[in-house]
């Protein structure tokens, strides 16, 4: 069996690399992402005081709702035809939700063998 350099590589650091080392790989990575986000302060010394809460949630979501319907018809024939749009602002900023939706039933009655139904 011939094995690559880049296996038998993987393999030696398999080997040599322990929970720990893995432990502090992850934290070094961590470490240098805070220090990246955390801006001028250091946030080792806790220097940095952002409410994260008041970056990241709207005081007052907004719910709208318009809904819009209508019936009617013939001794034969009855229709009924609604439709709903609506708009929602989320707890998160620039979280929206859109939806419109639609309904109509039209009956139409004849001889009992012939009674269609949409």
């Amino acid at each position: 069996m011939v094995r690559s350099t880049i296996t038998i590589a993987m393999e030696i650091l398999m080997a040599t690399q322990t929970e720990q080392d893995a432990i502090d790989d992850y934290s070094s990575i961590m470490e240098g992402r805070f220090t990246r986000y955390s801006g001028y302060s250091d946030w080792t010394k806790l220097q940095t005081d952002t409410d994260w809460e008041k970056q990241a949630y709207q005081k007052n979501p907004m719910v709208k709702m318009l809904t819009l319907s209508a019936a009617g018809g013939t001794e034969k024939t009855k229709y009924y035809m609604s439709g709903e749009a609506s708009n929602q602002d989320g707890i998160l900023l620039k979280n929206k939700f859109q939806r419109l939706s639609t309904r109509l039933n039209l009956d139409q009655e004849g001889k009992q063998e012939d009674q269609d139904r949409v």
